[in-house]
């Protein structure tokens, strides 16, 4: 494998390691309905309180555990995400004041 093979196939890598972390610490959630049917697509009006819809959000929502973007890619996500001043907290929107 040459050069840029290698550095492809490592690029790869860790783009997919940070999108299974973004997984498992509920950062990112896979909407099966939405890989099948554009009918699906949650809109404003279907997001909990504390969140609005977002086209292209962000794949790195910040959490009580971790705000910070150090490992997060651009890519875009279509969700609903909390809104300005919130932070996830299991599964719900918060004010960031009230993790403990």
């Amino acid at each position: 494998m040459n050069r840029i093979g290698k550095l492809f196939s490592l690029f790869a890598l860790v783009t997919l390691l940070v999108y299974t972390q973004s997984l498992s610490l509920g950062r990112v959630k896979i909407n099966v309905a939405n890989a099948t049917a554009s009918s699906t697509t949650p809109k404003y009006e279907e997001c909990p309180a504390n969140e609005e819809y977002e086209d292209c959000g962000t794949s790195c929502e910040p959490t009580c555990d971790d705000d910070s973007y150090e490992a997060c890619t651009d890519d875009c996500v279509t969700a609903c995400q909390c809104v300005s001043g919130y932070v996830r907290n299991n599964g719900t929107c918060i004010l960031k004041s009230q993790c403990s």
